[in-house]
């Protein structure tokens, strides 16, 4: 099953924001992350797109790896180009040539505690455009968290890219030393990356395992990562082994995806994702999910996506929720436990959402998502920094209208009044945060 997300982004230049940075694990994961996601800028230099990539260095075994790639395929770094330049505030400030890496580090450089540093010299030289971050059973013994006597924190590595292996040791010292805190990482720098992790003996570890065999040699993470195709940033997770190695019967949650995306049945099969350019006009999220229990197929494909408002900036699809929900209840009582009267159970917290909505579970949830949902964030809200979203669903329109009655009742029995509006549509039902955006979602074109 997979789900696609097609965003564009506004040419008014996002408000600064400091981020207090704890390390270089953290700055190099979270700036990159939000460059890219954020639309700070695009650019590259140079078409190669080859080389290793941090799972061919990266320990197996892990039941959850992520990763931004700078250095994409020849195709992706073309269309990221041309996606850029459709936006005047970009066009002009950043050439085509510029360096990426050195516009993430003076972004972050005063929060992380590197004003001092010279990017030019003390970072540049050795600074590669890949980085990978791969999670791992926690240590045997590892104390639980979250009530569970088997939840340890999992391990944790990053692989970061260096073209210069002798100058990036010092190099990552140097930025350590001056990051408040001082945090210790352990490093190990062998073919083309840093290994890094919390400890020195765990990076040592890694780096031995690594030798024994790579995440990138695990012939179920490679096809499930094959099927996604090029872009420029990805993330796979094991939803089973997540939910055994740390012995947390809520981590089947996941699998209802990172966002909701591409829904994995509780606790069981992987879901993958890549970010990448559909072409120079949209940026494309896709979510697959593989190796779980059948999900129903969709009777119908999504329709009215493209009939959402134009001012729309970001749009959202579901076909075949209502069909979708009995399933995930499904597998949700069966990890999580269905005894009656256990605190905790599964069977209890539905029960209690029932008690305090005034409704029934899975069906009315399946009720308001109907057999086809587009949903929209719009456009011109951003200008005065309010969230405008709203969604047109296809189901019984009576049968939803009084369920939101109900749900919209207990918020305000609860002193929560959300501004909703909705309506009743020839085909099911209008909801959103603002009155101009229902009408808009309710007019022709």
């Amino acid at each position: 099953m997979t789900m696609d997300i097609l965003a564009s982004y506004p040419e008014t230049p996002a408000p600064k924001r400091r981020f207090p940075l704890r390390g270089l694990l953290v700055g190099l994961v979270v700036v990159v992350v939000l460059a890219l996601v954020g639309g700070i800028t695009v650019a590259v230099r140079g078409l190669s797109g080859g080389g290793t990539q941090p799972e061919g260095v990266l320990p197996a075994g892990a039941f959850a790896f992520a990763k931004v790639d700078l250095d994409p395929s020849a195709g992706q770094k073309i269309n990221a180009i041309r996606f850029a330049r459709k936006f005047p505030a970009l066009r002009d400030k950043v050439p085509a040539d510029a360096d990426l890496r050195k516009a993430l580090f003076e972004a972050v450089a005063d929060s992380a505690g590197w004003g001092n540093i010279n990017y030019a010299k003390d970072v540049e030289p050795w600074l590669g455009q890949r980085i990978g971050v791969a999670a791992y059973a926690p240590a045997s013994g590892a104390k639980g968290s979250m009530g569970s006597p088997r939840a340890g924190l999992p391990n944790v590595v990053a692989a970061l890219q260096v073209s210069d292996e002798g100058k990036a040791k010092a190099g990552i010292d140097r930025l350590l030393r001056a990051t408040p805190g001082k945090p210790r990482l352990g490093v190990v720098v062998q073919d083309g990356f840093a290994l890094m992790a919390t400890t020195q003996a765990a990076a040592d570890q890694a780096a031995k395992d690594a030798k024994r065999g790579n995440l990138a040699g695990d012939a179920t993470f490679s096809a499930d990562m094959k099927s996604l195709g090029d872009g420029i940033a990805a993330a796979w997770v094991n939803m089973a082994g997540a939910s055994s190695l740390l012995g947390l019967g809520m981590a089947g949650i996941g699998g209802l995806g990172m966002g909701g995306l591409a829904p994995s049945t509780a606790g069981q099969g992987r879901t993958s994702y890549v970010l990448r350019f559909d072409g120079p006009d949209a940026l494309e999220l896709r979510g697959s999910s593989t190796g779980g229990p059948a999900l129903p197929a969709a009777k119908a494909p999504l329709a009215g996506f493209s009939d959402l408002p134009a001012g729309s900036l970001a749009a959202f699809g579901l076909v075949g929720g209502d069909r979708l929900v009995p399933v995930m209840f499904a597998q949700l009582r069966k990890t999580m436990g269905a005894t009656p009267g256990t605190a905790g159970s599964f069977d209890e917290m539905v029960a209690q959402a029932e008690k305090e909505l005034g409704i029934t579970l899975p069906q009315d949830l399946s009720v308001l998502l109907g057999s086809n949902l587009v949903a929209s964030l719009d456009r011109l809200s951003m200008s005065d920094h309010q969230v405008v979203v709203g969604a047109k669903v296809t189901t019984d329109g009576d049968k939803a209208e009084a369920v939101l009655r109900k749900i919209l009742a207990a918020s305000h029995a609860h002193g929560q009044d959300v501004p909703v509006y909705h309506r009743q549509t020839k085909d099911g039902y209008v909801i959103s945060s603002g009155k101009a955006e229902a009408d808009r979602l309710t007019a022709n074109g």
